[in-house]
């Protein structure tokens, strides 16, 4: 089962083929982006061929240029719709900027120490990709929790700012359609091969934090049931 295609700093359509009927990631992201170009080119009338490896000159010329838009936002729609591959490219960017040469290794290593510095419990935390695909990642409770609660900061807000709402947007768009959660959950999801998580806010009768994750269902329909008691609970928590 792919669920990301190979990491690449030029890519384009979250690196698929196609989404429809179902995702299909590419095996060249470098191509497929060249690809895209030079059939946007083409399409406005200007020549052009694709060339994925070409080195560029030291002549050329910049024709446009796009900024980036704030991390923050990246984070929330990463957070929102759970992209793999964009927690894979923050890890990397994250070892880049410090100076490192944009490994995966070193991005973590400061995702870690970072983790401690602001106070998040990391025992029994292991990170082996950015994403959470690696089988041998392993989260826990407390850690997710607490990491939530600093979305109540200013500057961790879009930690809250890009959870999924129930039945609005994001993984959570389908789900409890309306019933009475549907706008008050927000939550980021999990699923990989016999486990779930899901960690947020419930906003119905009060405020509340919280964090779950499910060893055991290989059953996808069976890990949502586990989490729909969940949210189901702490819809019914008294204020």
């Amino acid at each position: 089962e792919a669920d990301i295609s190979p990491l690449s700093a030029l890519t384009v359509n979250g690196g698929l083929d196609k989404w429809q009927p179902s995702e299909v990631v590419t095996a060249d992201p470098t191509a497929l982006a060249s690809t895209q170009l030079t059939q946007l080119l083409v399409g406005h009338g200007i020549s052009a061929a694709p060339a994925p490896n070409a080195v560029h000159p030291a002549s050329g010329v910049v024709l446009a240029r796009v900024s980036s838009v704030p991390l923050s936002d990246i984070v929330s729609s990463m957070l929102r719709t759970s992209d793999n591959l964009a927690a894979e490219l923050i890890v990397k960017e994250i070892d880049k900027k410090a100076g490192g040469t944009g490994t995966t290794a070193g991005g973590l290593a400061l995702v870690a120490s970072t983790l401690q510095t602001l106070g998040i419990p990391t025992g029994g935390v292991h990170m082996g990709d950015g994403s959470g695909l690696d089988p041998g990642d392993r989260a826990t409770c407390p850690a997710l929790l607490a990491a939530m609660n600093m979305g109540d900061t200013p500057a961790f807000a879009s930690l809250v700012n890009g959870l999924a709402v129930a039945g609005r947007s994001g993984t959570l768009v389908k789900r409890f359609v309306g019933s009475p959660i549907a706008g008050h959950l927000q939550a980021k999801t999990g699923w990989i091969d016999c486990a779930a998580a899901m960690v947020g806010q419930m906003n119905l009768r009060r405020p509340l934090h919280f964090a779950l994750i499910v060893n055991g269902p290989c059953n996808y329909d069976n890990a949502l049931s586990y989490e729909d008691r969940v949210a189901n609970a702490l819809a019914a928590y008294p204020t």
